[in-house]
């Protein structure tokens, strides 16, 4: 399987990026050293680091296990004009800038995912037919029998 992970990675390499290795240490904030180590056949190339190249690739993480159609390289996204901007801006960063703002984008939506997760056992379930795509049971605005607000000190 790795000589498969690793001629799909060759494919992907070549056909979007161009074979641009400077390109891809941008894209994945890895060395020049360790992309020689992904493109050399007699390294290894597990599934972990296959999933760890693709999503930092910003590919589904078994992209590089799966058979794709001649010449498909990756799934097509129709982009918003913001969303394109946005995209290019972040390219535009430096590696090391680029990997320093996602860090903090996870962090924030870490703080996010804990101040839901603390307040689901409030949300109030809700009709199939009205169930959000999130797979949330309701929406915070939805609540009833709320826990007392805590005390602040003035």
């Amino acid at each position: 399987m790795k000589e498969t992970r690793r001629d799909r990675f060759s494919a992907y390499f070549k056909e979007r990026l161009g074979g641009d290795r400077a390109r891809l240490m941008q894209r994945t904030g890895y060395t020049k050293g360790r992309i020689s180590q992904l493109l050399d056949k007699r390294e290894p190339f597990g599934e972990l680091a296959a999933a760890r190249l693709a999503s930092k690739l910003g590919l589904p993480t078994d992209y590089f296990e799966r058979d794709h159609a001649p010449g498909e390289a990756a799934p097509s996204v129709q982009l918003t004009e913001p969303e394109k901007q946005w995209l290019q801006a972040f390219r535009d960063l430096p590696a090391a800038r680029a990997q320093a703002r996602l860090a903090e984008i996870e962090a924030e939506a870490k703080v996010f995912r804990d101040y839901v997760a603390e307040r689901r056992p409030y949300v109030v379930p809700v009709d199939d037919a009205e169930r959000p795509s999130d797979g949330y049971a309701g929406t915070l605005a939805e609540t009833k029998n709320k826990p007392p607000k805590k005390a602040t000190r003035r």
